[in-house]
């Protein structure tokens, strides 16, 4: 930090796995909504980034984890506890909650003050005054716990504690466990969203500073760590998607996350807007200010940039859990990919227009995002979690059969037969072509490497077939 201004956030940092991790989840009550929004945010960065590791197709992914297996999870099942963080952050707002807290807390501070009374003269009358105000906050925080106790969603609210607590600690244990303990290669992933969260977040500090300054008003604009990650996951997506690697229901799926959780605006950048707009702000200056923290972000360390406008990031392919990864073969390991400083100034400017802010929606049973003003169609958050929790698991059971039938012909093709000896010993059926294009593609991707196997899925010009109309019978189990 320079002059009040932030340049750079984690240029160096160490994470060690821990020996017992404990959580007493009414610890939590008195957070607020931003912290509650934050904790949510760097959890779509994880599910995005590691998705459903204990599925077959997710340890194939991660194979290149040391141990990894020990702590895999599903970890997208922190989508179905959605109603329990709405509740959480309902019971926060409450005007009741309110009161109570403040009436805590102004009990805390004046047990404070009298405790510096303890060594004057008076020090009897501060005593015995020290004892009743202690009696009493105990009495006010034995309120504010019967309340939450009593109400019909604290059994929800409990659900989404302890799942997502748990999902993230197994989430940094698969890496730091035994692979990376010091977060400098495999475990950089945990990264991702960070390059353009960090600059935001540095940014709108500044902007705090000079708001503070000012004297205006701006709580409504303050956001935390975890609030920019969890805007930054929308972006790197939509960055992913125009660069043609993340399309149709994948990229569908991985925006979902973040808009599932954002009823409540959490993760909207229109409060930022008008901070801007009150301080002068344009958009200009907001994109270069950004840029100016991200050519300082760490990972740019890890591997070379081939020119002053490129960057480092990292994003999702295909669908969430699945990271793309460098041709750098020093970069490879830690999932960290060039790009143009130009795609990044691109997503911050729709960021900075407020065109991601939407929340998650059914309709016509279709997976939507909508506006903050309009009403929601789906009767419950619950539905439009289970939605796109059972659309992930679609994927991972459609790349499961795609998987199979990848080491299926190329089993049978690692001895030198040739592909006239493949055909004739395999069994084809019909399948309409373009029902199996994503598997076709997988396939033919990986059958450009192997002459073979292009002779398996082209046949030649007399049988008039090829393999997007013809696949293999294989039971797949």
């Amino acid at each position: 930090m320079v002059d009040d201004k932030i340049l750079s956030k984690n240029i160096l940092g160490a994470f060690y796995l821990p020996q017992l991790v404990f959580c007493v989840n009414e610890a939590f009550l008195t957070i607020s909504t931003s912290s509650a929004h934050a904790t949510v945010g760097e959890a779509c960065k994880t599910m995005n980034m590691l998705g459903v590791a204990d599925h077959a197709v997710g340890r194939r992914d991660y194979a290149n984890i040391v141990g990894g297996e020990e702590f895999a999870s599903d970890f997208t099942k922190i989508l179905l506890t959605v109603e329990g963080f709405e509740s959480l952050v309902e019971f926060i707002q409450c005007e009741h909650t309110k009161e109570l807290k403040s009436g805590i807390m102004s009990l805390g501070r004046q047990i404070a003050d009298v405790r510096q009374l303890l060594g004057s003269p008076d020090a009897a009358a501060a005593q015995e005054e020290l004892d009743e105000l202690i009696l009493a906050r105990r009495a006010a925080m034995s309120a504010f716990q019967s309340r939450y106790r009593e109400m019909s969603q604290s059994r929800n609210i409990e659900e989404f504690l302890s799942t997502i607590n748990l999902e993230i600690v197994k989430a940094k244990a698969m890496f730091l466990a035994h692979s990376d303990p010091f977060e400098k290669k495999r475990a950089l992933l945990f990264e991702y969203a960070h390059t353009m969260g960090h600059g935001v977040e540095a940014f709108m500090n500044g902007l705090y500073h000079k708001a503070r300054c000012a004297g205006l008003q701006f709580e409504d604009a303050i956001k935390q760590h975890g609030q920019f990650v969890g805007m930054a996951v929308v972006w790197a997506g939509k960055m992913s998607s125009d660069l043609g690697h993340l399309n149709a229901e994948g990229f569908t799926l991985h925006q979902s996350f973040v808009y599932l959780f954002n009823r409540f605006g959490g993760f909207d950048f229109s409060p930022l807007r008008r901070l801007c707009d009150e301080l002068g702000v344009g958009e200009e200056e907001f994109c270069e200010g950004v840029l100016q923290v991200v050519r300082r972000d760490n990972k740019r360390g890890y591997t070379e940039c081939s020119d002053c406008a490129k960057s480092v990031d990292q994003l999702v392919m295909r669908r969430p859990g699945q990271m793309l990864r460098s041709e750098d073969p020093n970069a490879e390991l830690r999932y960290l990919v060039e790009v143009d400083e130009a795609w990044q100034r691109e997503v911050l400017l729709m960021a900075f227009k407020g065109e991601f802010d939407q929340k998650a929606d059914i309709r016509a049973g279709e997976l939507s995002f909508v506006g903050q003003t309009e009403e929601r169609e789906a009767p419950t958050s619950s539905c439009v979690a289970q939605h796109i929790w059972q659309c992930v698991r679609d994927l991972y059971e459609e790349d499961l059969k795609t998987t199979a039938l990848e080491d299926f012909i190329f089993g049978e093709c690692e001895d030198d037969e040739s592909p006239a000896e493949v055909e004739s010993d395999s069994e084809w059926t019909e399948t309409g072509g373009s029902a199996n294009s994503s598997v076709e593609s997988n396939l033919c991707d990986r059958a450009g490497k192997d002459s073979h196997v292009r002779g398996v899925l082209d046949f030649d010009d007399k049988t008039g077939t090829s393999y997007g109309n013809f696949v293999r019978k294989v039971s797949l189990r």
